[in-house]
C-alpha cells in the first residue's frame, strides 16, 4: 500500500472487459473519488477527492499479444450539456446549448467520444468513438483534423462525454495472460508508465476529475477479450 495513505472513503474493486465489439476505441477504467465537504456532525465524511490506484491486473483470452494504452483523461463536455448533439460531419461535432470555447477546448487536443466508467455502450460506429485531434474551436462546432467520422450525422448518445487526454505509456500482454500456465500482467510497472510513484509500494495517483483510460492497440478476434482489474481507494 502507498505510504501513510489516511484514507477516509471505501476502497474499490473495478473489473472492465474488452471485447471485439469495442474495436480499437478507448474505454474510461476509472474515475477518481469526488470532494465530499466536511460536516461539523460527522466529520468521518470529509474527503478532498482523488484516487490512488494500488494495483492493475490484466489477463487475456486472445490467441495473439495485445499492447494495452494507458491514459490520463478528463471529461471536458458532458453530452448532457450540448443540447443536441451530434456528429454532423466527417469531421465535425456540434451542440445547440453551451460552448466548446467556455469547456477550454484548444486545437492540437485529442480526445474521444465514450460514456463514464463501468458503461459498456459504444458509438454506433466504431470511428465515431475513435482518437481524434482538434483543429479548430467554435461556440458550437469542434473541427478534428482528417475525417475519422462515418454514418453522419449520428446523434452522439446520451450519458457520453468528451474526454480530453494524454497518453501514459502502453503494457505488453502476452497471449493467454493469465490463463492456463501463463501469468496475468501487472500494470503498474515504472518502465511502462513512467508516471507511477517509484516507491516499492508504488501507485497511481488521480486528482479530481481525473480519469483512467485504456484502449487496445489491435482489435480483438471474435468470442475473445481482455479484462482489465484494478483496485484503488478514494481520499
Amino acid at each position: 500500500m502507498a505510504h501513510n495513505p489516511n484514507f477516509t472513503a471505501i476502497t474499490r474493486n473495478d473489473r472492465i472487459p474488452f471485447t471485439d465489439a469495442q474495436d480499437v476505441r478507448p474505454r474510461v477504467l476509472f474515475e477518481a473519488g469526488t470532494s465530499v465537504a466536511n460536516d461539523t456532525n460527522n466529520p468521518t465524511v470529509f474527503r478532498a477527492g482523488g484516487s490512488r490506484i494500488h494495483a492493475i491486473s490484466i489477463a487475456s483470452s486472445s490467441a495473439s499479444n495485445i499492447n494495452v494504452f494507458f491514459h490520463l483523461a478528463r471529461r471536458k463536455t458532458s453530452v448532457a450539456n450540448m443540447g443536441t448533439a451530434s456528429f454532423a460531419t466527417n469531421n465535425t461535432i456540434t451542440r445547440t446549448t453551451g460552448s466548446f470555447i467556455t469547456d477550454g477546448w484548444v486545437p492540437g487536443e485529442t480526445f474521444f467520444v465514450a460514456p463514464s466508467a463501468g458503461d459498456t455502450r459504444t458509438t454506433t460506429a466504431a470511428a465515431n468513438g475513435a482518437v481524434v485531434t482538434v483543429t479548430t474551436v467554435a461556440d458550437l462546432t469542434l473541427t478534428v483534423s482528417g475525417t475519422p467520422f462515418v454514418s453522419t450525422p449520428q446523434a452522439l448518445p446520451a450519458g457520453f462525454g468528451l474526454w480530453a487526454f494524454s497518453q501514459l505509456g502502453y503494457v505488453p500482454v502476452p497471449a493467454g495472460a493469465g490463463n492456463g500456465t501463463v501469468p496475468a500482467v501487472s500494470a503498474l510497472q515504472t518502465a511502462q508508465l513512467p508516471i507511477l510513484d517509484e516507491s516499492p509500494n508504488r501507485f497511481l495517483t488521480l486528482g479530481v476529475g481525473d480519469a483512467l483510460t485504456a484502449r487496445l492497440g489491435t482489435a480483438l478476434a471474435a468470442n475473445t477479450f481482455i479484462d482489465i482489474s484494478i483496485f484503488a481507494a478514494d481520499y
